[in-house]
C-alpha cells in the first residue's frame, strides 16, 4: 500500500479537553477490547463502571454491535479532569481502535490511504498552531483504521451537470486540479478549479 497521504502543513495534537468524550457514542468497540476489559476486572479499578461498561446495540438491519456506556452525557470512563479512565489504568492501547484513532479520518482510494483531522475535535482550531505535524501520525492512524475507515471507490463520479467520469478518471482530474490550483485568494483558487473542470467537460 502507497504512503499515507495528508494535507500540507496538516497539524493535530491532544489538548485533553475530553470534548470527544462526550460529544459522540463511542464504539462501535471491538469484542476483543471489552474482552479484556472484562478480564482486568475493570469494574473493580474504575467504580462507574462497576454496573456495567458497555451495551449491546442493534441496527434496523438486525446487525449487533458494542458501545460503551454513556453516562450523564459522556463515556462512563470520563474521569473528572477529562482524562480516559482506561488510559491511565491500563494504557493506551486498552483503548477502542475508535478512541484512539479519533480524531483522524481514513479514506482509501486507488491512490491508497489519505489521513485528516476532522474538524468535529474540540482542539482542533488550536492544534493548525501548536500541534504536531499528522504526517507524523500518518502510519500509526492507517494500522489503527482497519474497519473504520472509508473507501473511496466510485463507479461514477458527477462532477458538473452532465458532466460524469469514472472513478479512475476523477482521481487523474483530481491531480491535476490540485497541481493547478494557485497559492493565494480562496476566489482565485476557485475560479482557477471551475475552470481547469469547466475545460475537462467540453
Amino acid at each position: 500500500m502507497n504512503a499515507p497521504r495528508v494535507l500540507a502543513d496538516a497539524r493535530w495534537t491532544c489538548h485533553g479537553c475530553g470534548s470527544c468524550c462526550r460529544s459522540f457514542d463511542i464504539g462501535p468497540v471491538e469484542p476483543e477490547v471489552i474482552r479484556r476489559l472484562e478480564a482486568a476486572s475493570i469494574g473493580d479499578a474504575w467504580a462507574p463502571a462497576a454496573a456495567g461498561f458497555y451495551e449491546v446495540r442493534t441496527s434496523p438491519s438486525g446487525q449487533q454491535a458494542l458501545f460503551l456506556t454513556n453516562i450523564d452525557g459522556h463515556c462512563v470512563f470520563l474521569r473528572d479532569d477529562d482524562r480516559c479512565a482506561i488510559h491511565a489504568l491500563l494504557g493506551p492501547e486498552a483503548k477502542p481502535a475508535t478512541c484512539r484513532l479519533f480524531p483522524f479520518h481514513v479514506a482509501v482510494d486507488a491512490d491508497g490511504p489519505a489521513v485528516v483531522p476532522r474538524g468535529t475535535c474540540a482542539g482542533w482550531s488550536a492544534s493548525f498552531v501548536d500541534g504536531a505535524p499528522v504526517a507524523e501520525a500518518a502510519e500509526e492512524a492507517v494500522a489503527l483504521s482497519a474497519g473504520h475507515f472509508t473507501r473511496f471507490d466510485p463507479a461514477r463520479v458527477h462532477v458538473l451537470p452532465g458532466f460524469d467520469v469514472d472513478g479512475a478518471a476523477w482521481l487523474e482530474i483530481e491531480r491535476s486540479l490540485l497541481a493547478a490550483i494557485p497559492d493565494g485568494q480562496p476566489e482565485a483558487q476557485l475560479d482557477a478549479a471551475r475552470q481547469r473542470l469547466f475545460a475537462r467537460a467540453e
